[in-house]
This record gives structure tokens, C-alpha cells and sequence, in this order.
């Protein structure tokens, strides 16, 4: 009974922690930020910094330049990464988890 007791209680913290992360995530994001991370988690194909940054650019209505800024907001969060040699944007783990509570 212990033994089950501990399970329950692990899977509980990690639902306290997944939901305390996607409060503090939601909170410290702008809307720019989280229209951002939406875009980048519906493009399918790989697509370098570059390339997000244009796709950004027009899908939120923002300079390049902001698009750069955000880009680089959420990879200080770990919420995207760039991959190899080519730097293709991925979501990360993180990333997946708030995609999923903001869908």
C-alpha cells in the first residue's frame, strides 16, 4: 500500500509542478511571445532561425527585428532550441507542455 501511495503521490508533483510551470510560463510570456511559440509549434517542415524569423515576422505583424527579440526570448526559456549545424528551430519539451495547455 506504501508502494502505491508513493506513485500517487510522485504523479500528483509532477502534475503540481507541470501546472505550476504553465502558470509561471503564461504569466511571464507576452502575447506577442505566445502567438510566437503557436506559430512556430504549427510549422511543419524544418525551418532555420532564418526562416522562422520571416515567418514570424509576418504572421504576428512585427519587424524582423521584434521577431529576432522574440526568437530570442524563447530560447533564454528553453521553450524552443536550435538544432545542428543548420539551426533549426524545435520546440523543446517545455515548449510541447505549453503548446498543449494553450490548446
Amino acid at each position: 500500500i506504501y508502494f502505491m501511495d508513493s506513485n500517487i503521490n510522485k504523479h500528483n508533483e509532477i502534475i503540481s509542478m507541470k501546472n505550476s510551470f504553465i502558470a509561471l510560463a503564461i504569466r511571464k510570456l507576452t502575447k506577442k511571445e505566445i502567438s510566437a511559440i503557436k506559430t512556430i509549434s504549427t510549422i511543419r517542415s524544418r525551418m532555420n532561425s532564418t526562416q522562422i524569423v520571416k515567418v514570424l515576422s509576418e504572421e504576428i505583424s512585427c519587424a524582423e527585428s521584434t521577431a529576432w527579440m522574440i526568437l530570442r526570448s524563447l530560447i533564454k526559456m528553453k521553450l524552443v532550441i536550435l538544432e545542428n549545424k543548420k539551426n533549426n528551430v524545435t520546440l523543446t519539451k517545455a515548449g510541447e507542455i505549453l503548446i498543449d495547455s494553450l490548446s
